[in-house]
């Protein structure tokens, strides 16, 4: 056997042990829960809190269009930034994402007792754990329920103003937080006038999520109607 041959079968041989382990990621936490349909996985201990927690997460991904009982949903709470981004290498610095092939979704740290989920870079705050899990599973049945690529085409305001819609990380934020000028990098900003756009296209326009998914809806369009909703007093 060459060396370029040999070369390639020890990097075809690698190659497939990365696929088998991010395929079945399971096999190295060796903590998990479970409830009806989501599973959660951690290196460290979970307990009966984790139980309740995960009752909020199917409470509210259960009350929506994209809901399916009978799929799977698997949610795994990595280490820290490098395990992150071996299991998740397409997800940069988030605080958590969905694999691109798998659909599992991955949170970088966090705390399930305390129910946080912590930035990966340390610079950003920490957010509320349940919210984050409601958010990437949203996301994940509206891929399960579109296939790949429907969900690839749909903007990503559609699919993380539905997500907020759901999980609600920005309930206590006041709507007029998205006037004036701000930096578009503040994601919970984002997420609300996401949801509000959402919000707005169902309640006012008779919009389902599902339908606002693959109609071609203008983002410039219903951000300004949404600005003159929430700004135009100000």
């Amino acid at each position: 056997m060459t060396v370029k041959r040999l070369l390639l079968y020890v990097a075809l041989v690698v190659l497939a042990a990365y696929g088998a382990i991010t395929s079945y990621p399971g096999i190295l936490f060796s903590a998990s829960r479970g409830y009806n349909n989501i599973t959660l996985y951690s290196r460290l201990p979970l307990n009966e809190l984790t139980d309740k927690l995960l009752a909020r997460v199917y409470d509210a991904l259960a009350a929506e269009e994209f809901f399916d009982p009978g799929r799977k949903l698997e949610i795994y709470l990595t280490g820290g930034y490098g395990e992150y981004r071996f299991f998740a290498p397409f997800c940069g610095r988030s605080y958590s994402c969905a694999h691109p092939v798998s659909n599992k979704v991955f949170i970088a740290s966090a705390d399930p007792g305390k129910d946080l989920a912590y930035d990966p870079s340390g610079r950003g705050a920490p957010r509320i754990l349940e919210s984050v899990m409601v958010h990437e599973l949203a996301k994940a049945q509206v891929k399960n329920k579109l296939g790949a690529l429907k969900y690839l085409a749909a903007a990503d305001w559609k699919k993380d103003g539905y997500a907020e819609h759901l999980a609600r990380e920005t309930g206590d934020m006041n709507s007029a937080d998205i006037c004036g000028e701000w930096n578009r990098n503040d994601l919970l900003k984002r997420y609300l006038e996401y949801r509000l756009m959402a919000e707005l296209l169902k309640y006012e326009d008779g919009i389902g999520y599902a339908a606002l998914m693959t109609e071609n809806i203008s983002y410039e369009s219903v951000r300004t109607r949404v600005l003159n909703k929430y700004c135009k007093r100000l």
